[in-house]
């Protein structure tokens, strides 16, 4: 793929705001230039729309009220030890419907395939709202557990809340952490011939 295809092969919402409001006359870009007629952006926004809805009702009926946005708009949180597909990579991933697109706050990229238009391969990871006056007024979410395993209870634990766009409380009170606390590990400098290890503690 060039670089001008690659730059090109998304929606550019900023480019389209420059043209549609005519910015600097910018509203030339909606002209085909080899043709001998003057094309106006009224006339392209018309025809895109035309285009639009004719794939929509081709993919989904001519019924409005059966669309549905999260049935195509899908994230597909794929395990990172397994890239191909397959039954086990299946089962293993974290899959939703998902709301969101790249230019909202809820940022959520899908690609551009011909079969899955719309799947959700990326989007925002650890999130947080940050309070600098309290000590407990602060909140973050992950979409999954910390883990990696998917054994561990810890796996997809948080999924269902960040779907729901629901935070956990984060405090800078260290009693609170320790207090549920199953143990305590302890990281401190080693040379990488000499690990030392003991019971309940990595070093």
């Amino acid at each position: 793929m060039s670089r001008g295809a690659g730059h090109w092969s998304r929606p550019n919402p900023d480019f389209l705001y420059a043209v549609l409001s005519d910015r600097r006359g910018s509203a030339i870009w909606c002209d085909i230039r080899p043709s001998s007629p003057r094309e106006t952006c009224e006339e392209q926004v018309r025809v895109a729309l035309d285009d639009a809805l004719g794939w929509l009702v081709d993919r989904y009926g001519r019924d409005p009220s059966t669309w549905s946005w999260g049935e195509e708009h899908n994230l597909d949180m794929q395990w990172l030890p397994i890239s191909s597909r397959g039954l086990l990579t299946d089962l293993l991933s974290l899959q939703a419907p998902i709301s969101g697109d790249p230019f909202t706050q809820f940022l959520t990229s899908f690609g551009v395939e011909e079969d899955r238009p719309f799947l959700v391969s990326a989007g925002s990871n650890f999130q947080a709202v940050m309070s600098i006056s309290e000590a407990a007024g602060s909140y973050y979410i992950t979409p999954a557990g910390q883990s990696g395993h998917p054994l561990s209870r810890f796996y997809d634990n948080l999924f269902p809340s960040w779907i729901q766009g629901e935070y956990l409380a984060m405090s800078t009170d260290l009693s609170l952490a320790r207090g549920g606390a199953s143990g305590i590990s302890r990281l401190t400098p080693a040379t990488s011939d000499n690990p030392r290890m003991s019971e309940g503690q990595s070093e």
